[in-house]
């Protein structure tokens, strides 16, 4: 290549000029990225570790058309555990991202239904991926009221 006095540089292939780029991109400031907040917002804590989700082998299971709920005591209590587990038969990543971003925002507007001492694994199905967010959050209250009524 060869610089030419319009500053523009030149990539030859055997005399002949394949692209034309500027030599430098214009100076601007160094911003840090914007993407998301700055704080976590989860309201809920996250389960991690092998014990929480071995409990969930001797919790209670509600079912409903969308979704199947497993509920087990919590080792840390205080605030109450959710994981998510939403399988490639509910769509390719895009759909399965989106449904697990809905769900962490049903479940933080319903943390105060949640008893802060339990840990719950929604596991979804694919027909739940079709559901508005008003469907989503209606099903997760009547399955976490299903809960305090089989736990009592």
């Amino acid at each position: 290549f060869f610089q030419a006095e319009d500053g523009i540089r030149d990539y030859k292939v055997t005399g002949v000029q394949t692209c034309a780029l500027p030599i430098c991109r214009p100076c601007r400031p160094a911003k840090p990225s914007f993407q998301g907040p700055s704080v976590a917002v989860g309201v809920t804590a996250r389960v991690r570790g092998r014990a929480q989700f071995a409990a969930f082998r001797h919790g209670t299971n509600l079912r409903s058309e969308h979704f199947s709920v497993r509920v087990a005591p919590s080792e840390r209590p205080g605030r109450p555990g959710v994981a998510f587990a939403i399988s490639r038969k509910v769509g390719p990543a895009v759909v399965r991202n989106r449904l697990r971003r809905r769900l962490r925002h049903v479940m933080q507007a319903l943390e105060s239904d949640l008893d802060p001492t339990r840990v719950y694994l929604i596991s979804a199905r694919p027909s739940a991926a079709s559901l508005t967010f008003s469907e989503l959050l209606d099903t997760m209250r009547a399955m976490v009221v299903a809960d305090e009524v089989v736990s009592c």
